[in-house]
């Protein structure tokens, strides 16, 4: 967001002691506007990072519970044929 100001410098320069133009409205409305949009875009990107994290965490461990369960299925097999050759 830029200021440009002319004369003395104010403490603060959107509470203007001239009168305002629409042009000076519009333009703070549109920085403001500007600036929630760019913050609420970081946070939503954090929140669902966040949220995708998780789940693919969650996938992981389904995805080695599955495969520790293959293991011992196949494993069981194995002596089951063993088994049946003696």
């Amino acid at each position: 967001m830029t200021v440009f100001m002319t004369g003395e410098l104010m403490a603060f320069p959107f509470i203007s002691q001239q009168s305002l133009t629409m042009s000076s409205v519009i333009g703070l409305a549109l920085s403001i506007t500007g600036v929630f949009v760019l913050l609420s875009g970081f946070f939503l990107v954090l929140y669902y990072d966040r949220k995708r994290t998780w789940h693919l965490a969650e996938i992981e461990k389904a995805d080695k519970l599955q495969n520790r369960k293959i293991r011992i299925a196949q494993a069981e097999e194995m002596l089951k044929e063993l088994l049946e050759d003696k």
